[in-house]
């Protein structure tokens, strides 16, 4: 249960900094 848990957050916050990258990338 914990790791599913941990393992969402580290999905969400690669996602995140994904999404930050593809922004600097269009500037």
């Amino acid at each position: 249960m914990t790791g599913s848990s941990v393992l969402r957050v580290h999905f969400q916050c690669v996602w995140c900094k994904f999404s930050v990258s593809i922004v600097y990338a269009s500037w």
